[in-house]
């Protein structure tokens, strides 16, 4: 499981962005830039990027926390965010250190 300041932020950002915002986002089709602009500023997008990056070195399992806490407020969001952290996988194993370091600070949504 995450760690608890992983989730004090998570859960911030979910009270705060993504929950006011679902209704608009899951109802009208809008894409959740909001609630996406505010995780990469926390540095959640950049959770399984590796430390060297200046990401977060997190699991997959905590990936899959993340993926399912968003899901039970915006099923939109949720699969933004899954479908970011199988790109950065990849692209962790494979990608460049500049998009890499994009990544990890929020700046590059794969």
């Amino acid at each position: 499981m995450t760690s608890p300041s992983i989730l004090d932020v998570l859960e911030e950002i979910i009270t705060t962005v993504v929950e006011p915002g679902a209704t608009d986002v899951d109802t009208n089709g809008e894409f959740p830039r909001a609630a996406l602009t505010a995780l990469g500023e926390a540095g959640l997008l950049g959770l399984l990027s590796s430390t060297d990056v200046g990401g977060l070195g997190g699991t997959l399992g905590e990936a899959a926390h993340v993926v399912r806490r968003l899901a039970t407020t915006c099923g939109s969001t949720a699969m933004v965010v899954c479908m970011h952290y199988s790109a950065v996988v990849v692209i962790e194993q494979h990608g460049s250190e500049e998009t890499r370091r994009a990544i990890a600070s929020g700046n590059h949504l794969s």
